[in-house]
């Protein structure tokens, strides 16, 4: 394909999301199945356009805006622009062959022009940016980074290898990588790719894993003792049950989630790890009140501290579903803590950046629960993890990974043990 004929599949896509939204990636894999003579590196491309094109979403809407152009016309116009930062070789690809998009008009033409001078909107949804003002630091150095794509971290698996061996491994690849931060056991692409059908991935050697959720397993599972046992109440695919798994090998594990079929690969993804991971059944997990070490909730959340991976997310939630996902919250933390036994830790993850989601969560928990939990020092467990120099304490118990400061998608942990019984 012409890098024109490509063009021309960003907006066809996009224009078919804009008007039918749901997931992009399906959307993609759709195109690809109705346009078999792409090639791999076409698909990429196309791709990789439309997310650039989603992940700007809103300050390039104001091209469509000016010129009453398509959304998705407008939105890899305004890609091309950005890409080139000059009308002149964007003018000379509009129009170039029978599969191109079509030539850019008078009008078209005048907004691009005013578009290449213009102040970028923030690309965050208008009506959660006081919540994200009141969450960060510095909204707009996390908005920027979250127009940027995301890097390509693994886990190396401590079961089976170690990370220098590993690096020598996507080294024969032609695949540069090199320590990633926070956990010793990440490693960053210098260059993201498809590793999933490799022989290291394959053989259990890595997981695809971002850092801070590497570090969020660190975290929870630091310390356990032989035979303790924990319970990923949410498992969802259960990458950090794996993640825990790895480096306390001789405590329990046991999974749930209540969407089973979530759960579905976690069965041949551990034993390709060499994990041992159980996943319960629901009179199973009844039997585990009160009787857990610690208990991981990885809730359901927004996903903003991921929305440079799935920018298509961003556009389509909802002040309803943020409501709806705080109460789900509040319930699951509820529910979690009736499987912690005194003396227990109660581990509460999000990959949010929203307060609503993270700390406003705890402390409504610990308002629900008076004197029943209390922050675990963090600081000493961070440390014993090896995880750097860096603590990112948002408050007591607490710890956010920023996509700024950590170079990691955003993720939010908080750690409560449980008050012994007293005689």
């Amino acid at each position: 394909m012409t890098p024109a004929a490509r063009l021309a599949a960003a907006i066809e896509i996009l224009q078919d999301w804009h008007e039918h939204p749901g997931k992009i990636d399906r959307r993609l894999a759709e195109w690809g199945r109705r346009h078999r003579f792409a090639g791999s590196k076409d698909r990429a491309a196309i791709a990789d356009r439309v997310y650039d094109c989603l992940r700007h979403w809103r300050s390039d809407g104001a091209l469509c805006e000016a010129s009453s152009i398509a959304r998705g016309r407008a939105h890899v116009l305004a890609s091309a622009l950005r890409e080139h930062r000059n009308l002149a070789p964007v003018q000379e690809i509009f129009g170039q062959g029978v599969h191109a998009p079509a030539a850019l008009t008078a009008s078209e033409l005048s907004a691009a022009r005013a578009f290449l001078t213009a102040a970028p909107l923030p690309d965050w949804p208008a009506w959660l940016m006081p919540d994200l003002i009141s969450s960060v630091p510095d909204p707009e150095l996390l908005i920027a980074r979250q127009r940027q794509r995301s890097p390509l971290d693994l886990r190396v698996n401590r079961l089976k290898t170690e990370p220098s061996k590993i690096i020598k491994s996507l080294q024969a690849m032609g695949c540069e990588a090199a320590q990633g931060p926070l956990s010793p056991d990440c490693l960053r692409l210098e260059k993201p790719r498809s590793l999933t059908g490799t022989e290291i991935y394959q053989s259990g050697l890595i997981e695809i894993q971002d850092a801070a959720s590497q570090a969020v397993a660190l975290l929870a599972a630091q310390g356990m003792a032989p035979g303790s046992l924990m319970l990923d109440l949410c498992a969802g695919a259960g990458g950090k049950s794996l993640a825990m798994a790895a480096c306390a090998p001789q405590a329990r594990f046991y999974a749930w989630d209540i969407d089973r079929a979530r759960m579905q690969d976690l069965g041949p993804r551990a034993k390709r790890a060499g994990a041992r991971i159980e996943i319960v059944s629901s009179g199973k997990l009844e039997g585990l009140r009160g009787r857990c070490d610690r208990v991981l909730v990885d809730a359901p959340c927004s996903g903003s501290g991921t929305w440079s991976r799935d920018p298509d997310q961003k556009w389509l939630f909802t002040e309803a579903r943020l409501a709806e996902l705080v109460d789900m919250q509040a319930r699951v933390l509820d529910e979690a803590a009736t499987f912690v036994r005194p003396g227990g830790w109660l581990v509460y993850a999000t990959c949010s950046v929203l307060r609503a989601e993270n700390e406003a969560a705890i402390e409504q928990f610990a308002a629900r629960a008076p004197g029943q939990f209390a922050p675990v020092d963090l600081k000493q467990v961070w440390q014993a993890a090896g995880l750097g120099t860096i603590s990112p304490f948002s408050a007591p118990g607490c710890v956010r990974f920023d996509p700024v400061a950590q170079q990691t998608d955003g993720f939010f942990v908080a750690i409560l043990h449980r008050a012994p019984k007293t005689r």
